[in-house]
């Protein structure tokens, strides 16, 4: 597995609403449906269950992509480049991880493409919409004590080199 560098922000998922608590939030990123906000499709991707280990965890990626993104392509025969329709076509995806124990979530900003603020807004309507809009609410917010938060998450290192290990072996 390939890793990503650039900014992560922490953030926690604050769950409001009788059909929303940790589990059906861990169920909904592990199976959320896609939506189609504007001219682009968000789902979440490559997910792993790891709800199963020592320190419960869920990862994926929240993923934006075109229904018919265009690329181009060579015609060997013809020596010319072209266009082509690729259905689907990945625009970006931000890598995420889920903590259930402090309601926590690390995810990379990923630059011209999926920025902080759009990250939040988009994952809160995926598992809102995986409850069906129904009695369940969440909001996915900004963690402003980083001092605090962080001497919570000293003994994560660990943690967080046995999930990429994990990851990256599926």
């Amino acid at each position: 597995m390939r890793r990503k560098n650039g900014r992560y922000y922490l953030s926690r998922v604050l769950k409001r609403g009788t059909k929303i608590n940790t589990t059906s939030l861990m169920e909904a990123l592990l199976n959320a449906p896609p939506k189609t906000v504007g001219k682009f499709r968000w789902t979440i991707t490559d997910t792993f269950d790891g709800r199963d280990h020592e320190t419960p965890f869920v990862f994926g990626h929240l993923s934006k992509s075109s229904d018919d993104g265009h690329v181009t392509i060579v015609d060997p025969s013809a020596k010319a480049q072209m266009e082509a329709i690729a259905p689907n076509l990945l625009k970006a995806s931000a890598p995420f991880v889920f903590l259930p124990e402090f309601s926590g979530l690390a995810y990379l900003h990923v630059w011209n493409g999926i920025s902080e603020e759009l990250f939040e807004k988009r994952l809160k309507t995926l598992i809102e919409e995986a409850h069906s809009n129904f009695f369940a609410e969440c909001d996915v917010e900004p963690i402003s004590d980083y001092t605090r938060f962080g001497k919570k998450l000293e003994d994560l290192d660990k943690f967080i080199g046995r999930v990429l290990k994990l990851v990256s072996e599926g």
